[in-house]
């Protein structure tokens, strides 16, 4: 169910939970809890044409962000998490351990 394109959600819910939700082609959900006590995020998007880093992105350029930087604040700290964007022409491949 979750080979190919999927489409995901990351959100803080109500128990301040950072939450990934990712839907398959049929519709079906997993959601996975990736951090507690988180107060909020942020995220920019890096322009590899531009070469800086920016807080939008408009919906009209012809290519995809390189990366996102995701700024988590858990408590008074906040930590950065850098994700690489890919495209079905480079795209990410993962493994099964049985």
């Amino acid at each position: 169910s979750f080979c190919g394109t999927i489409h995901s959600v990351l959100y803080v819910d109500a128990r301040k939970q950072l939450v990934f939700n990712t839907f398959s082609k049929q519709n079906k959900k997993r959601s996975e809890i990736l951090l507690e006590n988180v107060q909020a995020f942020t995220f920019e998007l890096f322009d590899q044409i531009k070469v800086i880093w920016q807080s939008e992105w408009l919906q009209k350029k012809e290519y995809l962000p390189e990366m996102i930087l995701l700024h988590i604040k858990i408590d008074q700290a906040i930590y950065d998490l850098v994700l690489f964007v890919t495209d079905q022409e480079n795209p990410i491949t993962y493994t099964a351990q049985p």
